[in-house]
């Protein structure tokens, strides 16, 4: 069983879409913080994942150097779900 990765914090993501309208989805994802360089886009869904259905797990990445930013996000299948990690992670 892999280790749990070291996280931060989580927050919800502002329910806006491009062009300022609201959207369903970005209210089922939630910024993640202070992830550990080590942890990976599978131990992210994986952890997460415990709480609830996982739609989408990713880890953001410098564009030069191609290496974790320490950040990333979760999204969730319902807001159920979304509303269980707030409390939980």
């Amino acid at each position: 069983a892999p280790s749990r990765p070291a996280m931060g914090g989580v927050s919800p993501m502002p329910p806006r879409a491009a062009g300022g309208e609201h959207s369903d989805s970005s209210s089922l994802r939630i910024f993640v913080g202070g992830i550990a360089v080590n942890c990976t886009e599978e131990m992210l869904r994986h952890e997460f994942g415990k709480i609830g259905e996982v739609k989408l797990a990713r880890i953001v990445q410098d564009r030069e150097t191609g290496r974790p930013k320490g950040f990333g996000f979760v999204e969730y299948a319902s807001r159920r779900d979304v509303d269980a990690a707030m409390r939980k992670m």
